[in-house]
Parts: C-alpha cells; structure tokens; sequence
C-alpha cells in the first residue's frame, strides 16, 4: 500500500517501533473525529434552538405534584437523599416482590385448588341455572295450563248452573202435566173419600194447567200425550161423582134424617159438586136442582 500520512511519502518506511497497521488505526480514528465535528457543526447549523420557546409549565406542574406527596415531602423535610430514598423503595419493592413470588409458589397448589373449586362451582352453577331456567319454564307452563283449567271449570260451573236451573224447572213442569198411573186407577176405582177428593184436587190443577198449554200453544208432545189421559179421567170423575152424590142425597130424602146430618154430608164433599161446575156444568146443575128438592 502507499502511505502518505503522518508525512510518509511513497516509497519511505514507517517510524520505528510502528507497524503500517498501527497507522492506519491512528489515521481511522483521526478521520472519525473529524467527521463527529462535522456532523456536530452542521447540526448546530441546522437547528436554531430559541430557549424562550420552550414550555417548562408542565415541568412545573409535575414539580408542584411531587413536592405536595406527602412521602416526598417527609423526605425532604427530613433531609433525605431522594435519590438513596427512591434506591431503597426499589430495593424494598424487589424484596417483597420476591417474597410474593416465594408465597405464591408457596400456596401454588393452594390457588391451584381454589382454581379448579372455582372452575367446578361455575360448571354447578350453570348447571343449576339452567335447571332453574327449565323449571321456571315449566312453571310458566303450568300456570298457562292452570289458567286453562280455572277458564274451563268456570265454564263448567256456568253449565251447571244452567243445567240445574233447567233441570228443577223441567222438573216442576213434568210433575204438573204428568198423570202417574196410580192416579188414573185412583179416579177409577178407589172409594169416594177424603183421599178421593186430594187425588181429584190434583187431576183438576193437571187439567187446569194442560188447558192453559193449550190456549197458549205450548204444548209439546209430552203435554200432548197426557190431554187425552187427563180428559178420559175428567169423564170418568164426572160420572163416578153424579152417582155418587145422588145416591147420598136420596138417602137425605128420609123423613127421619135430621138437616145437621144433611148439611155436614153436603159440606164434607162440597169440592166434588164444584170439580162437577169445572167441568160438566149440565151435572152440576142436575145435582144443584136435586139437592133444592131436599
């Protein structure tokens, strides 16, 4: 290589006890310290720095903060070297850093327990939400089927009521219009007495009630099939009554009879002569004109 540094022209040797790589690391660093200054004075050049223009209020502010702590202003109060102070907090802070960390490994198979209590108490309390959550399901569903039982037991309660009205009415008027057989054979044989005269009363509100169907056109095939029933017993009650009353009265005919017998005689089946006025006015009054004669 030629050399021209440190006044070596080419061809010369280099200065005694100096290899030609020692001169080229000398000439390196001579080169790298020019250059720094280089960069430094164009830099320099470059930035035109204005200490006015620069804003030290939030420097202020963060000072005004830490002076107020009051940990910080104990120390200063107190003459502390903050930097010894902040050295030491650090030093404290690694120790019990430490010592957590020695805990924790400590206690790890502790938290390792609690941890999967914990993860197996979640998957309990899913499970039991959800049970919950079907069950309160289910709830919404009884309560909509109980609702549907109470709507349909009140229409069953009103159909009841109904039934029962309709029933006991149906019952009276099928008492009223219906003429049992042992009425029938009461008019027809049974003797002329007290008892007589009841079953008679009782033809008579059949009769009454059935001619009152009639004149109102209601009457149904039930009615219907009872007015000849009742209408055979009235023939049959007419005649057995005119033979009956005669034959009482002739007996009254007597001489000797006495007018008090007479009189309780006639009183005691009076409702016969009248069912006879109802219902056949020409025997009545053949009997009215026979008891004048008296």
């Amino acid at each position: 290589n030629t050399h021209t540094r440190f006044g070596l022209m080419e061809g010369k040797q280099a200065p005694a006890g100096m290899s030609l790589e020692d001169i080229d690391e000398q000439e390196a660093a001579m080169n790298r310290e020019v250059m720094g200054l280089d960069i430094a004075n164009e830099l320099s050049g470059e930035l035109d720095i204005n200490m006015a223009e620069i804003d030290f209020s939030e420097v202020d502010d963060d000072l005004k903060k830490f002076q107020e702590d009051e940990i910080v202003k104990d120390a200063l109060q107190r003459g502390v070297d903050l930097g010894n102070y902040a050295r030491q907090i650090e030093s404290q802070l690694r120790g019990t850093e430490k010592d957590s960390v020695g805990d924790y490994m400590k206690n790890s198979t502790d938290v390792a327990d609690l941890h999967l209590s914990i993860k197996s108490c979640d998957s309990v309390l899913e499970r039991m939400e959800h049970m919950l959550t079907k069950f309160q399901d289910d709830l919404g569903k009884v309560s909509s089927e109980i609702k549907h039982l109470q709507d349909k037991s009140m229409t069953m309660r009103v159909k009841l009521k109904n039934r029962k009205t309709v029933h006991k009415d149906l019952d009276t008027y099928v008492k009223r219009i219906y003429v049992s057989p042992s009425l029938i054979q009461s008019i027809y044989e049974a003797e002329i007495k007290d008892q007589y005269i009841s079953n008679l009363q009782e033809l008579d509100e059949k009769i009454q009630y059935l001619n009152r169907l009639g004149k109102e056109g209601r009457l149904d095939k039930a009615a219907k099939d009872m007015v000849p029933l009742c209408q055979r017993a009235q023939v049959k009650a007419v005649s057995r009554i005119r033979d009956f009353l005669l034959k009482k009265i002739y007996l009254l005919k007597k001489p000797q009879t006495n007018i008090q017998i007479k009189q309780n005689l006639l009183l005691r089946f009076k409702y016969l002569y009248i069912f006879c006025r109802k219902h056949a006015p020409t025997t009545a009054e053949e009997i009215q004109t026979v008891v004048m004669e008296l």
